[in-house]
């Protein structure tokens, strides 16, 4: 609302047509509207933090949350401009999109003189000026501040447009609750962070090609999907602390899944094999799944930097094959916990030059290769939180 009186002609003087128990929820840029209203409380929305501005104006400008390589910085210079205002991020990124480092330096430099005129409309735009929800391209909320939402099953139909939906809940309380299930997620997110998803699994109509990022922390999700699906553009896969989760999906169709994490997954018995032998792979961690039974397959990623299993205390098989030339790159942590074997897996055994190995203190310390690794560090598993008491060095 832009008046005090619209507003007595919406609810009545002294809100006389409102009924008892009624909320009304008024949305202004004018302050003095809410003061003359006699509205009961007033919150003022913040501006978009810089972290949350970068990764809108990324959607818009590189169709991914991360600025593309060597355009960090002037990436940084573009949100510093759009002063946390959504609608201007997504015209500024618009506007550079697919330009070259050059034409930004140019563009960014006149605007600092004279203006866009696009961008000072944009900054005198009302929300309630939008066409309807279409207009809609992400939705970001930080739900330690909300105590709880109930949202429809439909909440997403008429956001065909939507890129950027995250529900981010650093505290684990769920607050975000589906009473109904779900019957869609738009066909164009690339970026879905949903912590505390209290569903068992993504709707069986999702269509996740154009997804990049995929975070679903301290989610009720027992499986993802149903079947393979198809994710080239996937890059981010995180499922930290589901405990619910039970199965660990087919990834052969994601070529350029590069993080995946699923620390504290307590359930999970099973990690899809496919995973291992994705050509992009950098970092995998599987910590803290204390039900994990087995880590095989035949290849591994060339790519891969950095591999963690730490308290992994059921793990009774390993035996995915590394890469012996980039042994060296990895950073390898793995917990075998109550190993009951004699001598580590030929597939460890058979590494040289190592950034670091992790053992438990037991009886079954055998001798290690010849440049084995540049570190080893041995704990004791009776210790709370395992603490490292020997470090060997080459």
């Amino acid at each position: 609302l832009n008046s005090s009186k619209l507003l007595e002609n919406l609810i009545g003087v002294s809100r006389g047509w409102l009924r008892g128990g009624s909320t009304v929820i008024v949305t202004t840029r004018n302050r003095d509207v809410l003061m003359r209203g006699g509205v009961d409380e007033i919150y003022e929305v913040r501006k978009m933090n810089f972290q949350n501005s970068l990764r809108l104006f990324g959607l818009n400008a590189f169709n991914k949350p991360q600025p593309k390589q060597g355009y960090e910085e002037v990436s940084k210079r573009a949100v510093v401009y759009a002063k946390g205002i959504p609608l201007v991020l997504k015209v500024l990124g618009s506007f550079l999109h697919s330009k070259s480092k050059e034409e930004w330096d140019s563009a960014l430099a006149k605007l600092l003189e004279v203006p866009n005129a696009e961008i000072q409309r944009v900054l005198r735009l009302s929300y309630d000026e939008l066409d309807g929800t279409s207009a809609v391209e992400g939705i970001l909320l930080d739900m330690d501040q909300i105590a709880c939402i109930n949202l429809s099953y439909n909440a997403f139909k008429k956001m065909p447009n939507l890129r950027l939906l995250a529900f981010r809940d650093l505290k684990g309380i769920n607050s975000v609750h589906l009473p109904m299930g779900l019957d869609l997620l738009p066909k164009n997110l690339r970026d879905l962070e949903w912590n505390g998803f209290p569903l068992k699994s993504l709707p069986s109509t999702f269509c996740p090609e154009m997804l990049v990022e995929l975070s679903l922390r301290h989610s009720n999700v027992e499986k993802l999907w149903n079947g393979v699906l198809n994710l080239p553009n996937l890059e981010i896969l995180d499922l930290r602390e589901s405990i619910h989760l039970i199965e660990c999906p087919n990834l052969h169709s994601a070529p350029n899944l590069k993080n995946v994490d699923l620390v504290d997954c307590e359930r999970l018995l099973h990690v899809d094999p496919s995973i291992f032998s994705l050509e992009k792979l950098e970092y995998l961690n599987v910590s803290g799944c204390t039900s994990l039974k087995s880590l095989s397959n035949v290849t591994c990623s060339p790519s891969l930097r950095a591999f963690l299993a730490w308290d992994c205390i059921n793990l009774q098989e390993f035996s995915v094959t590394l890469v012996p030339s980039i042994a060296s790159a990895i950073n390898f942590w793995l917990t075998f916990g109550w190993w009951g074997f004699s001598e580590l897996p030929s597939s460890i055994l058979q590494m040289k030059n190592l950034r670091g190995c992790c053992f438990p203190i037991s009886d079954n310390l055998m001798d290690l290769p010849e440049n084995f690794a540049y570190a080893i560090w041995l704990y004791d598993l009776r210790k709370h939180g395992c603490d490292i008491l020997i470090t060997l060095r080459k």
